[in-house]
């Protein structure tokens, strides 16, 4: 795993924060803006990733990215953008901040673009903080679903021809964790992938 920097010195006064280890988990540190600890290895064309996580507060905020590019293959001031423009981000997020319209929910498939083909996500919360959440994410073909649980609770089939694609030979995907801005404060464990 690889923690995203700041590329350039276009955002000097901007921290992403980190993950450190803590007690077999992998933790998050939020700096001021959102950053990326990322896989080096590529993912399979077709996988499931299974992790657990823990919030401390209902307001932790967090995502799991996936399929996108080598983040070091990009020009970007914060490489943390391509989970958002190249890959997708299944969502941590019980508050749906900023506006509660169910797009950033928790299983929510969230990306910075045209929100009508968008699936939206069977709304159920969470376990209560301080309790271990298990999301599972299905990566086949064009189809994206996420768990919560073991229930399926969200479905989206990309419609988009060039971002979240499969990792082939000469362009690999890979899948990475987010940090926030603020307080947020997850904690990631058991986290494996296997081929599809």
């Amino acid at each position: 795993w690889a923690m995203s920097t700041l590329e350039n010195n276009r955002e000097p006064d901007r921290n992403p924060g980190r993950f450190i280890v803590v007690d077999g988990t992998f933790e998050s540190v939020s700096g001021n803006t959102i950053g990326l600890c990322w896989c080096k290895i590529p993912t399979p064309a077709a996988f499931v990733l299974k992790l657990e996580w823990l919030g401390w507060r209902h307001e932790d905020n967090s995502s799991v990215c996936f399929r996108f590019p080598d983040p070091t293959s990009k020009s970007y001031a914060n490489a943390a953008y391509l989970g958002v423009h190249s890959g997708f981000e299944a969502q941590i997020d019980e508050l749906d901040v900023p506006d509660g319209k169910g797009i950033r929910t928790t299983v929510a498939i969230y990306r910075e673009d045209t929100r009508e083909d968008k699936e939206t996500p069977v709304l159920q919360p969470a376990l209560d903080a301080g309790q271990c959440d298990e999301l599972e994410i299905r990566v086949q073909g064009r189809t994206n679903s996420v768990f919560l649980n073991d229930q399926r609770r969200c479905v989206f089939n990309n419609p988009c021809a060039g971002r979240g694609l499969p990792s082939a030979p000469g362009a690999s995907s890979f899948i990475g964790l987010q940090t926030r801005g603020g307080q947020s404060r997850l904690a990631f464990r058991t986290t494996r992938i296997k081929p599809l």
